[in-house]
C-alpha cells in the first residue's frame, strides 16, 4: 500500500509536506499494528503447548504452578514483542490520539481531512475492535483456553484442599 495512492501529485498547496507526512505517520502506524498483531500470533502457540504441558501433570498443585509460571513467560514475551521498534514510549491509541490532532490543527481541505479520518478510524478498528480479535485469532484462542484451564485447575485444587478438610473432621 503506497502512501501516494492517497496523495493528489498535483498537489500545489503550501501544506503538501505535512499532508505527505501526515499519511506517511497513518501508514507507519498501520505497518506496526499488523506486525505486534502477527507477532502475537506467531508467540501464541509456545503460551498453548505450556497449557498442554500443564495438563499432562497429575498433580493438580504443580500444574497449576507451571501454568503461572508458563503465563510469567509469556508477559515476557508480549513485553519483547510489545516494545515499539519506532523508539516511541506511546502506545497505539495514543499515537492515533496524536495524529489526529494534527490532523484537526492543520489546515487541510474538508476531503483530505475526511479521508485522513476515515483512514484513522479503521486503524483504531484494527487497534480496538472487531477486527483486533479477528486479527489476533491465534492469540485470543490460546488465552481463552489459558484461563479456562487456569479456573479448572484452580477449582481441582479447592475441591482437593476441601476433601482434605472434611477428611480430618
Amino acid at each position: 500500500m503506497s502512501i501516494f495512492k492517497y496523495i493528489r501529485l498535483f498537489n500545489f498547496r503550501g501544506n503538501h509536506k505535512v499532508e505527505v507526512e501526515v499519511y506517511r505517520e497513518i501508514e507507519k502506524l498501520h505497518q506496526l499494528v499488523t506486525n505486534h498483531q502477527m507477532l502475537l500470533n506467531q508467540e501464541a502457540p509456545w503460551l498453548f503447548l505450556a497449557i498442554i504441558a500443564c495438563w499432562g501433570i497429575p498433580i493438580p498443585f504443580l500444574s497449576l504452578r507451571l501454568l503461572a509460571a508458563g503465563f510469567v513467560l509469556n508477559i515476557f514475551f508480549y513485553c519483547k514483542i510489545g516494545h515499539r521498534k519506532d523508539g516511541r514510549k506511546e502506545n497505539f491509541l495514543k499515537t492515533a490520539d496524536r495524529i489526529e490532532a494534527t490532523i484537526k490543527s492543520s489546515s487541510f481541505d474538508k476531503k483530505t481531512q475526511e479521508s485522513m479520518f476515515f483512514k484513522l478510524q479503521n486503524l483504531r478498528e484494527c487497534i480496538k475492535g472487531i477486527s483486533a480479535y479477528k486479527n489476533t485469532w491465534i492469540f485470543s484462542t490460546c488465552m481463552f483456553f489459558y484461563g479456562l484451564s487456569f479456573a479448572i485447575f484452580a477449582d481441582s485444587i479447592i475441591v482437593s484442599i476441601r476433601d482434605r478438610i472434611l477428611a480430618l473432621l
